[in-house]
């Protein structure tokens, strides 16, 4: 491999459309140096394949990227709105407000009742939870289910949405 040309630390980057030009001996290479000065080294064949590769790569990966990005004036007015409705807790606190899912709780069975606010108010993991239960994990895990899936059935259609899994529980019979 041969020397720079021209001085410059260690942060150059290839530059430009022809920045690999093959040669009997191997490639140069144009490189840009920190103040955008260009440089050409001089390289193996194996080395400038690599960078062909890396450059093919990086511009796959801006490509995939600007296909998958979309403005927010591509998604319409209400991805901007910056009102109440717009903000995900919205409808909860309504909810909350019409006393109807503070009252749901109160009907769960008590040990499901404190495993789920440990878990969601208090924010304790479910080992954590087992371990001062003195139960196992699987325990807790279905006790959260079997609480999650009753506040769902109390609850009538309209605050079922905001109660949707990640993924659907199967459910028991």
């Amino acid at each position: 491999m041969g020397a720079p040309r021209r001085e410059g630390d260690g942060a150059a980057r290839l530059h430009g459309r022809g920045a690999v030009a093959g040669r009997a001996r191997g490639a140069v290479v144009i490189v840009a140096g920190p103040g955008g000065t260009l440089v050409s080294v001089e390289v193996d064949a194996a080395v400038a394949g690599a960078l062909r590769e890396m450059r093919r790569a990086a511009w796959r990966i801006e490509r995939r990227e600007a296909r998958h990005t979309l403005g927010l004036d591509a998604m319409g007015p209400s991805a901007a709105s910056t009102g109440p409705e717009s903000d995900p807790g919205f409808a909860l606190m309504k909810h909350c407000q019409a006393d109807e899912l503070v009252a749901v709780p109160s009907r769960l069975p008590k040990v499901q009742l404190r495993r789920l606010l440990m878990h969601t108010v208090v924010r304790l993991p479910v080992r954590e939870i087992a371990r001062r239960e003195g139960c196992s994990e699987r325990a807790v895990k279905y006790s959260l289910a079997r609480a999650r899936r009753r506040m769902r059935a109390l609850l009538t259609d309209g605050d079922r949405r905001s109660l949707k899994p990640v993924r659907p529980l199967p459910e028991r019979a």
